[in-house]
């Protein structure tokens, strides 16, 4: 009965080490991608990653602005293929030149676009 005791005790605390409030990016390999908006998320990865760098209102390099809601919402259909280095693109139009964006990175913004682009 003791013996029974003890090993419950054991995992019960297995279980509650186990439940602990992890922020997205210290969980291996999630990518969480529901409710995604502007201003919380999409905003973030295109300064992040460097987009409103050569894409913004005072530069807009392939006549796509990036720095605010409006034309990030506009531009959805050209950043996607973009970003995703889509075959039908040619090279020199993937983005970021020289490089690729995290798979998660896409994600948020694919489902950001399935969503509706809500700011």
């Amino acid at each position: 009965m003791k013996k029974a005791g003890i090993t419950m005790l054991l995992v019960g605390l297995t279980i509650l080490a186990a439940c602990t409030n992890n922020k997205e990016e210290d969980l291996p390999n999630a990518c969480i991608t529901t409710d995604m908006k502007y201003d919380a998320d999409m905003k973030n990865i295109l300064v992040n990653q460097g987009c409103v760098g050569c894409h913004n209102s005072q530069s807009a390099n392939g006549n796509i602005v990036l720095d605010n809601y409006e034309d990030v919402k506009a531009n959805i259909n050209k950043i996607l293929p973009a970003i995703k280095h889509d075959a039908s693109l040619s090279s020199n139009k993937f983005m970021p030149p020289g490089g690729q964006l995290s798979q998660c990175e896409i994600d948020k913004i694919q489902a950001w676009s399935n969503d509706g682009t809500p700011q």
